[in-house]
């Protein structure tokens, strides 16, 4: 089925939860027809028609822009709901008033603080002369959507705190988020274990934390009321580990707070991974 990216030829996504407790997803999307990377470099050098119609799909599904007033503010509110096709009017007057209210929500959820935040250099100790942030923030502008000498496409961009968005995934979901496409190995590498990374990480779960507790507690009571004790009953009577247990519960469970959307997503047994 063609869809808002084309049509899909196959998708990884997982799920993954934020510092707020809030369920995202990072996701990879192969699109059918798709070529390998030096084809499309070559493609893109070397036949003009090619590369216009390529920078137009991509102009369509990733957008670097936002349209705002003269004072820098968006030209109109977002609405409570995103615009309905099954209204009476043409796809022109549709397309139209999905921009618009894509482009309000996108000049509310997808332009980066300009002071950044903690998480802007969360792999990196932040000072003076280390000021950079891990998102790129701000991006160069760029008038028009171009090709460059080694075959990628730059597209348009016309503020340099906005992350890429797509029209009808703002609209519909009216929140932030990000997008890319993938020219090149180097990307696509980087891409597949960023993806899979957050696939396959020990994400520590309440439920874990209590059969560790308890496995813990466990063992030093083993340890204490065995009249022969071996050498790991030894070794757990002489470091205390009462309260080097309690250090390493502490350290697990640290700040780690539960949300409601956490909660209803296991109740619901929803998927942690889609594919």
């Amino acid at each position: 089925r063609i869809g808002i990216l084309g049509q899909v030829e196959d998708h990884f996504a997982v799920v993954e939860t934020n510092g707020r407790g809030m369920l995202h997803l990072h996701a990879l999307v192969w699109l059918t027809g798709n070529v390998a990377f030096s084809t499309l470099r070559d493609r893109l050098l070397q036949d003009k028609p090619f590369a216009s119609r390529m920078i137009h799909y991509l102009e369509t599904v990733i957008v670097q822009s936002i349209d705002v007033g003269v004072d820098g503010c968006p030209t109109m509110e977002p609405e409570a709901m995103p615009p309905s096709s099954k209204t009476p009017e043409t796809d022109d007057e549709f397309y139209a008033r999905l921009f618009a209210d894509s482009n309000a929500v996108a000049c509310k959820k997808q332009v980066h603080s300009s002071n950044h935040n903690a998480t802007c250099f969360k792999y990196s100790q932040r000072g003076p002369g280390n000021e950079d942030c891990r998102f790129g923030m701000p991006r160069d502008l760029l008038p028009t959507s171009e090709v460059d000498e080694l075959g990628v496409i730059h597209l348009a961009r016309n503020h340099g705190w906005v992350n890429p968005w797509n029209p009808v995934i703002a609209s519909c979901i009216r929140s932030n988020h990000g997008i890319s496409w993938i020219p090149t190995v180097a990307k696509a590498l980087c891409l597949i274990y960023y993806t899979t990374n957050y696939a396959t990480k020990d994400d520590i779960s309440p439920y874990q934390m209590l059969v560790k507790a308890a496995l813990l507690k466990q063992s030093i009571e083993k340890a204490k009321a065995t009249l022969t004790p071996d050498a790991t009953d030894m070794r757990i009577r002489k470091k205390d580990m009462d309260q080097f247990a309690l250090r390493c519960f502490n350290t697990l469970s640290h700040d780690r707070e539960i949300s409601g959307v956490q909660i209803a997503s296991s109740l619901l047994q929803l998927p942690t991974y889609y594919t």
